[in-house]
């Protein structure tokens, strides 16, 4: 039979130095990337804000277009100055409005041209717009340009890089 060691115990865990390291090493390792996932969420809150003006500017296109004849659908864009305090209404068979609270609130959008967009359903099913639009959209570090053409092409071009082509 075999006897228990009674003078040796084993004990099982971290010491509360290692413990000590690997916070210090997590804290270190944070601090580092911190800054970089904040510019990046930034980027892709603008981006986010971007594609939805976008998509909903080619919805009004496919909405009008499918319309007939009689199909019109207007974009009105409004805005304090500074472009804090946004939105824009799109009235037509398909109504919705977007607001600045629906999104990040460093997040600013002023139209520098063509407010309202009037879109409606011209000759051989082609969009007919009175005016063009234009919208710059910003979140602090990066900016961007939103445009729709008369002729119905939307763009966005922007001089940081955010993933569109250069202004």
């Amino acid at each position: 039979m075999r006897q228990p060691k009674s003078s040796l115990k084993l004990y099982r865990g971290f010491t509360l130095l290692e413990l000590m390291v690997v916070v210090a090493i997590i804290g270190h390792l944070a601090s580092i990337v911190e800054p970089s996932f904040t510019n990046k969420l930034k980027t892709k809150r603008l981006r986010l804000l971007i594609e939805t003006i976008e998509s909903d500017l080619r919805d009004a296109q496919l909405v009008t277009q499918s319309g007939g004849a009689s199909a019109a659908t207007t974009l009105t864009f409004s805005a304090d100055s500074g472009g804090a305090n946004w939105s824009y209404t799109v009235q037509g068979e398909k109504a919705l409005t977007r607001t600045y609270s629906d999104f990040d609130s460093d997040l600013t959008v002023e139209a520098t041209s063509g407010n309202p967009l009037s879109l409606t359903h011209g000759t051989q099913a082609f969009i007919e717009a009175a005016g063009a639009l234009s919208l710059t959209i910003s979140n602090g570090e990066s900016t961007a340009v939103l445009s729709h053409s008369t002729t119905g092409l939307i763009t966005t071009c922007s001089n940081s890089s955010i993933g569109y082509s250069a202004c």
